[in-house]
């Protein structure tokens, strides 16, 4: 009996053949599926997997905002966390985050915001940086650790939800 890893291709070349389109977010996810457990040990192959976890990143904030939405924000405020997935997101889409816009993606009022932002850059996971063209503004991005950490918590998280939907059948 042919496995999983082994039939997929079969059959995309016969989705092709038709000339149909498969979707490629798809097949990222099928194939980052199939190779999980052999990407566990071996860590050059996690940071190759081919995901948009900025756009998963991205996927996560907004269905937090669709929660606080049917059961109240005041139940469930996360403000860092939420601050780390729009922080990476806008990262992945090259976009820079100045601080009032981070204070807003925290969900959290101003001035419990940029406590949570003196606290994140005091322990190395926000970095500050000044606008060269406006003395005014800052910028805060994730730093290098808090984004490699996000980027294998957002890998392992996916991986999680799609074996979890594809079990769950």
């Amino acid at each position: 009996m042919q496995n999983m890893a082994t039939h997929a291709p079969a059959k995309l070349r016969r989705v092709r053949r038709a000339g149909l389109q498969a979707p490629s977010t798809a097949l990222e996810i099928v194939r980052s599926f199939l190779a999980a457990p052999a990407a566990e040990n071996d860590p050059q192959m996690v940071s190759s997997t081919p995901l948009d976890l900025g756009s998963f990143a991205r996927h996560l904030y907004d269905e937090r905002r669709i929660r606080d939405g049917a059961l109240g924000a005041e139940l469930f405020a996360d403000p860092m966390w939420d601050l780390m997935l729009e922080l990476y997101a806008s990262a992945a889409d090259g976009e820079k985050v100045s601080v009032s816009r981070a204070c807003a993606a925290s969900r959290a009022p101003s001035s419990s915001a940029l406590r949570y932002i003196k606290e994140m850059t005091a322990k190395g996971l926000v970095v500050r940086d000044e606008c060269r063209s406006d003395a005014r503004r800052v910028y805060v991005r994730l730093s290098d650790k808090a984004r490699n950490a996000m980027t294998d918590l957002l890998n392992r998280m996916m991986r999680d939800r799609l074996m979890f939907g594809l079990a769950g059948r």
